[in-house]
């Protein structure tokens, strides 16, 4: 499922700092649990939804976590003062031109129990300008899921 937080495109409401926002996602999984029958859910973020995606899962029950251009460098009042604790197979993917996302320093936000998938693109900044970077990021993000799906993740 992909939505738009409260107050983003047509959506009702307004910018929380991150607080609402994680409230959005855990509705969204539960809508999904649920309506949908989802039993296996894995949160994927992109930027500030990576942060939100973080921190919604110390309550969210997914089965893993991906975070594409987590904002390291902006965006502190979202992760808040501890470290999220990380218990599910993980992928972090990040250009090396990123001046947002420092994958190094992800240690302030979030503790992985099991050593995160890391993916760093060459020459490729916060926005995945380059499409082959762009491809190839959609295709480890499909085979990370699938293998979740498959428990070997």
């Amino acid at each position: 499922m992909r939505f738009n937080f409260r107050g983003v495109g047509g959506s009702e409401g307004s910018y929380d700092g991150g607080r609402g926002e994680v409230g959005d996602v855990l509705a969204a999984m539960e809508y999904l649990r649920t309506k949908c029958f989802c039993e296996m859910l894995v949160l994927c973020g992109y930027s500030f939804g990576a942060a939100v995606a973080l921190k919604a899962l110390r309550e969210s029950g997914a089965a893993g976590f991906v975070a594409v251009a987590l904002p390291t460098e902006t965006s502190p009042e979202v992760y808040g003062d501890i470290p999220v604790e990380v218990a599910v197979p993980s992928l972090l993917a990040a250009g090396d031109m990123d001046e947002i996302c420092r994958l190094e320093n992800i240690e302030r936000f979030a503790k992985f129990s099991q050593p995160p998938e890391i993916l760093g693109f060459e020459r490729c900044d916060h926005f995945f300008s380059s499409v082959e970077s762009l491809n190839e990021l959609c295709d480890n993000v499909v085979r990370f899921v699938g293998d979740i799906g498959k428990g070997q993740a």
